[in-house]
């Protein structure tokens, strides 16, 4: 399904939403977003705005997308929290099996940290959702991912693999050989740039670092490129691609024209990196959709480093 973004006769439409339900996630994973978002208010939005933006969004009542993307963050010991992403998961999974209406060719994606955190959510129910990212995969995992595959109907896998960090026991040349084991079972490989925020420190000395955290993630996506030689299941980090793009054409990324990110608090960025939201909060439902057209007016793109970074790099 392709839609024109903007306003239609149907209300708002949109390529991609991605949902980061609470703050709550039990790992402190270095570089996360979430964790580095300046939250505007400590109170999460009421779960029945998320539930019921996710059915509205399905059914095309109002809003449309091509792509919904649900965060399911690992469970700790916040009883709450986990009671909270269960709701919210649940909602989503019976939208995946329930899509109707004249949004039917909606995709519903899901991002989890690993095997074992999805488990926790699908211990009950494991829904056949698009696609499931997982951060974390290993070659001892390939009968799970083949399970859930195979009897869950999921229909896609794609593993979020960062650049390693190698030390004395992981060296490169084991590094590359598991992300070739791994990519014989997995439907895609997305090659992710380890990002800061947007809106953050510019200084001169801040600049120097984002240049070499570029340089060595590029020199890394070469190097899984050429093991990997003429795979199609190998994705480059969009940012990447749009800042490639921009210095060609002088078209930027799509986040803020027609892909947006809701935070816990039923706030609304365009970039999912940008340091605070382009909204306020939001207390209802209109509330959050109100928030994702008030979003279209602040274009983060601008506050970017990375096509500025991306033409010394590639000298």
């Amino acid at each position: 399904m392709s839609l024109m973004y903007g306003e239609t006769g149907n209300g708002i439409a949109i390529n991609a939403l991605f949902i980061q339900p609470t703050y709550a996630c039990a790992k402190n994973c270095k570089g996360c977003y979430v964790k580095l978002h300046q939250k505007k208010s400590e109170t999460e939005t009421d779960v029945e705005n998320l539930t019921e933006l996710i059915r509205r969004v399905t059914a095309g009542e109002g809003i449309t997308a091509n792509q919904i993307t649900l965060s399911c963050d690992s469970m700790g010991h916040n009883e709450l929290a986990n009671q909270y992403m269960m709701r919210v998961y649940n909602s989503f999974g019976r939208n995946a099996e329930w899509k109707n209406g004249s949004n039917k060719d909606i995709e519903l994606h899901v991002t989890v940290n690993s095997v074992h955190d999805l488990a926790k959510y699908s211990k009950n129910r494991l829904y056949p959702f698009d696609c499931i990212s997982f951060s974390k995969l290993g070659h001892n995992l390939k009968s799970d991912i083949d399970d859930i595959k195979n009897y869950h109907s999921v229909k896609k896998i794609n593993w979020n693999l960062q650049r390693p960090m190698y030390n004395h026991v992981i060296c490169e040349k084991d590094w590359m050989c598991e992300i070739e084991r791994v990519h014989d079972f997995v439907d895609s490989i997305y090659l992710l740039h380890t990002k800061r925020p947007i809106d953050t420190n510019d200084d001169l000395e801040q600049l120097v670092k984002d240049k070499e955290n570029l340089r060595k993630d590029l020199h890394w996506m070469g190097l899984v490129k050429q093991r990997l030689a003429g795979s199609p299941k190998l994705m480059i980090d969009g940012c990447i691609n749009d800042a490639m793009e921009y210095k060609k054409s002088l078209h930027g990324c799509s986040a803020s024209v027609s892909r947006f990110q809701v935070w816990p608090d039923g706030s609304v960025s365009g970039c999912a990196y940008a340091k605070t939201s382009s909204t306020g909060p939001a207390t209802t439902v209109e509330g959050i959709i109100a928030n994702i057209r008030s979003a279209k007016r602040r274009y983060d793109f601008k506050s970017c480093y990375i096509p500025g970074a991306l033409p010394n790099v590639l000298r």
